[in-house]
Parts: C-alpha cells; sequence; structure tokens
C-alpha cells in the first residue's frame, strides 16, 4: 500500500510561490495581483519583511486591505502601503498620498500651495485647479481654526511641525471638495483622522472638539504629558506614545534597520525634535545609536562611491 504524504497549508504556499512567475508587465513597473488569493500571498510575504510601515508588519490582513484600497484609487501594492494609513479602523491617506492620487488621475490642471505669516497670524493656503472646471478652488486653514478645533499647541507634530500640519489640513480640505470622485472616499487625511481622537461627530457629517472627560484629582504642579511622535524616513507618522521608553526603543529600532545614509539621515531628521524631548540619559542613548550607525553605513563602499560621486 502506498502511502500519500497530505501537503499543509505552508507547503502549498511554498510551492506556489516558487513555480508562480511574479509579472510586473512589459517594462520595469508595479508587481500588481490579479485576484484574491495572489493578494493575500503577496500580503503574506510583505508582513514579515520588515520592508513596510510598522503598523503593518505582522498583519497581512490589514495589508491585504491596504493593497485593496489602494488599487481602487490607482496606487500599486507598495505605493498604498506607504501611503495609506488605518486609524481606529478607517483606512486614510496622508496629505502626500491624497496629492498622489488627484495627479495620477490625470485631472490635477496645476495645484499652488502658501504659507504666509508667522507665529499666531500663521495661514495655509492650498489653491488647486481641475480639468474642466472654470474655477479655482481654494482654501484656508490658519491658526485660528487650529484653536478652534483644540489642535495649536497639542503636543506632537502640531507642536513639532506647525508649518505642515497647516498645510496637510488646508490640502485635504481643497482636494475633498473637487476630487472627491477620485479619492473614492479617502476624503478625510490620516492627519485629520489623527486628531479626530480628541473629536466627536456633530451629527451633520463634521467633527466639533469633544467635551473634556471628568478626571482625577491632580496636583497642579504635575507636568503636562508630552506625546511623541515616530516619524518614519519616508515622513510618515508611525507611532505615537507617551511612554518615554517605548518611544526611544522604538525609534532606536528604526535606526538599526535603516540601510543607507540618506535614509538615516532623514530618519534622524524627522525624530529629531522627539529626541530632544528624551531625558538627559535616553536621549545620549538614541544619539549615539545614530552616530554608531552613520559610522557604520560610512564604510560600506556603495555608500563611499555615492558621497564621492
Amino acid at each position: 500500500m502506498t502511502e500519500t504524504a497530505v501537503e499543509t497549508r505552508d507547503q502549498k504556499i511554498e510551492r506556489q510561490m516558487q513555480n508562480t512567475p511574479l509579472v510586473a508587465g512589459a517594462g520595469v513597473t508595479a508587481i500588481v495581483p490579479t485576484d484574491i488569493e495572489q493578494g493575500f500571498r503577496l500580503a503574506q510575504w510583505l508582513a514579515g519583511s520588515g520592508l513596510v510601515p510598522n503598523s503593518f508588519e505582522n498583519k497581512p490582513q490589514m495589508i491585504l486591505a491596504a493593497i485593496l484600497q489602494g488599487l481602487e484609487v490607482g496606487l500599486p501594492p507598495m505605493a498604498a502601503l506607504r501611503t495609506i494609513a488605518v486609524i481606529n479602523g478607517r483606512p486614510a491617506l496622508w496629505g502626500d498620498g491624497m496629492l498622489a492620487v488627484a495627479q495620477g488621475s490625470g485631472r490635477l490642471e496645476w495645484i499652488k500651495e502658501e504659507i504666509a505669516g508667522e507665529g499666531e497670524e500663521m495661514s495655509a493656503t492650498c489653491s488647486i485647479k481641475r480639468q474642466g472646471d472654470k474655477e479655482v478652488c481654494t482654501r484656508v486653514f490658519n491658526v485660528a481654526d487650529a484653536k478652534l478645533a483644540k489642535l495649536w499647541g497639542k503636543t506632537g507634530p502640531w507642536t513639532q511641525y506647525p508649518k505642515r500640519m497647516l498645510q496637510m489640513r488646508a490640502r485635504s480640505f481643497a482636494l475633498r471638495d473637487k476630487f472627491a470622485d477620485v479619492l473614492g472616499g479617502l476624503t478625510h487625511s490620516a492627519e485629520e483622522m489623527r486628531d479626530m481622537g480628541d473629536l466627536q461627530p456633530s451629527g451633520n457629517g463634521a467633527y466639533v472638539p469633544a467635551p473634556e472627560r471628568p478626571t482625577r484629582a491632580a496636583s497642579a504642579e504635575a507636568e503636562a504629558t508630552t506625546v511623541f511622535g515616530l516619524v518614519d524616513q519616508f515622513g510618515e507618522l508611525v507611532y505615537e506614545t507617551e511612554n518615554v521608553d517605548d518611544y526611544a526603543e522604538r525609534l532606536s529600532a528604526l535606526l538599526e534597520k535603516m540601510p543607507t545614509l540618506d535614509e538615516l539621515e532623514q530618519l534622524w531628521e524627522n525624530n529629531e525634535g522627539g529626541v530632544k524631548l528624551l531625558p538627559a540619559s535616553r536621549a545620549d542613548d538614541v544619539k549615539a545609536l545614530h552616530e554608531g550607525r552613520l559610522v557604520e553605513l560610512a564604510d560600506i563602499p556603495e555608500n563611499r562611491t555615492a558621497e564621492a560621486r
């Protein structure tokens, strides 16, 4: 009697990976799954690759959902994972992702963004022209608007990068009003969705500041809580925490992962403000790691060649 080995699920996936060619089209372009099985296999590979944002690591189902959402608005898989964030169970595009989708549609004639004023008088303006429209759409978001939404002075990106946050809010308003069809329902930017953690729906589709929650009696001298925002080398906010050690460890892990000097320096530039808020001992550890990685990557021939050029 001949015994037949039963192929396990993992063995089947491995066999399919070996026997199924990866087709990227006629030229050098993105690899796009053509059915749900291919999509899930791709998501499984990516989940443990270390090449996806931290929020997607070891989460193939979430990766697949982001890929499918991206395909609906014209984003190839890897671009979707870089530009889509899942916040409170709802997908959203980062501000740069919203602009990329509008530009990729071929319907954006031009966009102009400006930051005017300083300090309390600062305002961001975004003007866009959609092909076929006679009128220009202009939206403004200023410090007064940010204060009304209880965003101005809020610890995290609003304190570290106030100009950028005003710019992203004005941009998302303009793109939402003129490209709702192109954005396929992703009409609130990830920056907005993140901030909505402190807002509540008003009943008419808008969001308003939530009433303050009762808090335990605390000493008037108690220090205000600092929220650390971890920003990756692509400029994406990938994690927020109030825990000093958690932030330092996650940033250190990202520093260890950077494969090139350019990416290392971009990551450091994006998080230098957060490092300055760390206790001295913790900050020194992270700075020492950064300096060590600079030396390590500088010794790689490819990096030396790039610098020489």
